[in-house]
């Protein structure tokens, strides 16, 4: 990763102290924990949250592939900077998608959503 710049400047990071394994294993700690939480806001969202958990599928999904290409070769310094890189764009996209869940069309659809879920469900039984 970027050890060696870290070092250079005296500065403690991760990987110039513990090293890249270490770091991946961290990161790849942060990266799950991280997808868990955003889909938390499915259910803290007062309207809108069943859009937001679809649209957020392809952004964890990105993100742990990244995190898992970054653990089976912690040494790849593409492979790090390309999850840095998605990463700093994952945030930008997780807040859009909490600004679009409070659109009134996004209102409308998850109570379109839940609507046909009940009348399925009422179906089944």
């Amino acid at each position: 990763m970027l050890k060696e710049d870290y070092r250079s400047v005296g500065i403690p990071m991760l990987p110039s102290v513990s090293g890249s394994f270490v770091t991946a294993k961290a990161i790849s700690v942060y990266g799950y924990l991280t997808v868990f939480l955003s889909f938390l806001g499915c259910f803290v969202l007062p309207e809108g949250g069943l859009l937001y958990g679809m649209l957020l599928l392809p952004y964890n999904s990105r993100l742990l592939q990244l995190v898992s290409r970054l653990r089976d070769d912690p040494e790849d310094l593409d492979r790090a900077k390309g999850l840095f890189r998605w990463s700093i764009l994952y945030m930008f996209g997780v807040c859009f998608l909490l600004v679009i869940s409070r659109l009134q069309v996004s209102i409308a659809f998850n109570d379109q959503l839940i609507a046909l879920i009940k009348d399925f469900l009422m179906g089944l039984s």
